[in-house]
């Protein structure tokens, strides 16, 4: 797994990266639906992206995902430095 951060274009972005089995490009349409799994040994996908997916929402920012099949994948968590409306309190 390989983490790398930047800041690009007023936006802070985190991208985590692995060398795994990758994602086939017929489940990206729908990899962040709650009702997404993947059968397997090792993957237990359930609603962990869609939350996920949300919680980057609500902070008016973005998650992407790019797939290589047999090459890996990386998700990019893109957060804005400046946000134009504070967001509530989280309880």
């Amino acid at each position: 797994i390989t983490i790398r951060t930047s800041v690009e274009n007023g936006n802070v972005h985190v991208k985590i990266a692995d060398t795994g089995i990758g994602i086939p490009p017929e489940q990206m349409p729908t990899l962040f639906e709650p009702s997404f799994t993947k059968k397997g040994p090792r993957v237990k996908a359930g609603i962990g992206l869609f939350t996920c997916y949300n919680i980057m929402a609500k902070h008016q920012g973005r998650l992407q995902v790019e797939s290589e099949v047999g090459k890996g994948t990386t998700f990019t968590m893109i957060l804005p430095t400046d946000l134009k409306e504070p967001q509530r309190a989280l309880r």
